[in-house]
């Protein structure tokens, strides 16, 4: 069995796949987290880094849905899910930025020192 985050690092190769739930969430639609028994599945098969992850970022399970409304507990299941995915996305997207802005920032001092 892979961790949660050799799962995500396997399943999300596309940097723009990840710009996209960065900016737009899981909610608009990502293969393989669509489905209630994927989001099911996934969950149970990584409980304790999901919720680890969830401790972290300072969100409680109750945070994740509508109090006020009836809700059942693969609600909760299928957030904490998309939360924990749309985090990674996010964490890969600054990530690559990152490098891009050193990498840039590199080459414009490799250009000046060339011109002196």
């Amino acid at each position: 069995m892979l961790s949660l985050i050799e799962e995500l690092e396997d399943r999300f190769t596309d940097l723009n796949e990840c710009k996209d739930i960065a900016n737009y969430g899981c909610v608009s639609g990502v293969p393989g987290f669509i489905y209630s028994s994927e989001l099911y599945d996934f969950y149970m098969e990584h409980e304790e880094e999901i919720e680890h992850t969830l401790e972290i970022l300072d969100i409680k399970l109750h945070d994740l849905v509508d109090t006020s409304e009836f809700y059942t507990m693969q609600e909760v299941r299928e957030k904490a899910v998309w939360v924990v995915v749309e985090d990674y996305c996010q964490s890969r997207v600054l990530e690559a930025e990152t490098i891009t802005a050193e990498a840039e920032e590199d080459n414009y001092r490799a250009a000046l020192a060339e011109c002196v």
